[in-house]
């Protein structure tokens, strides 16, 4: 969707015509319909984003810079990691489910690295995004449970002098409980 489309959706959501809101704003009569042609001025943007107290990235593209940082924190080292993990996907099997039925086919195991694309070059609803995005919130907030645990067992190392094999020991017996912690999932 385009920042028209997410302008109107605003205004639907309040159930106001477009052109109240350009009158209101002191624009034009039929500008923001015309954004689709003219790109409109930065000022413009963050004038509707006050308006309707959202970012100019939902104006722009649909939802907030916040999913965008949530994918990349959920983003491991590794790319080739599955997005969604099989034990984090357990326990989100009904929401899952529920965004493929109403929505339809969706990747949602897609590599963390393609999914910022993925949801750029896809013109996926407003709602889509808001779902989207509080689910990832679940995966963020069960990842982030999982890795307390283990950062609980690495922390008893930090002030300590260690070697660098010792290090490497320690980061292999994480990894390890990672892996065994999976397997019973």
């Amino acid at each position: 969707m385009g920042i028209c489309e997410n302008v109107q959706f605003l205004c639907k959501k309040r159930g106001l015509a477009t052109s109240r809101l350009e009158k209101e704003l002191s624009f034009a009569n039929g500008s923001i319909r015309r954004w689709n042609e003219n790109s409109p001025s930065i000022d413009k943007i963050q004038k509707v984003a006050d308006y309707f107290g959202v970012t100019t990235d939902f104006l722009i593209s649909g939802f907030d810079k916040e999913i965008i940082d949530i994918i990349k924190s959920l983003a491991k080292t590794d790319k080739r990691m599955p997005y969604f993990p099989p034990n984090v996907l357990s326990t989100l099997t009904t929401e899952l489910e529920t965004i493929k039925k109403e929505y339809g086919d969706v990747p949602l195991d897609v590599d963390p690295f393609e999914i910022v694309d993925l949801i750029k070059r896809t013109p996926l609803t407003v709602e889509f995004k808001e779902d989207l995005l509080n689910v990832l919130k679940k995966v963020k907030h069960k990842l982030d449970e999982e890795n307390r645990e283990i950062d609980t067992i690495a922390a008893h190392h930090d002030g300590e002098d260690w070697t660098e094999d010792e290090l490497r020991d320690i980061e292999k017996f994480k990894e390890f409980l990672r892996s065994k912690r999976n397997s019973k999932d």
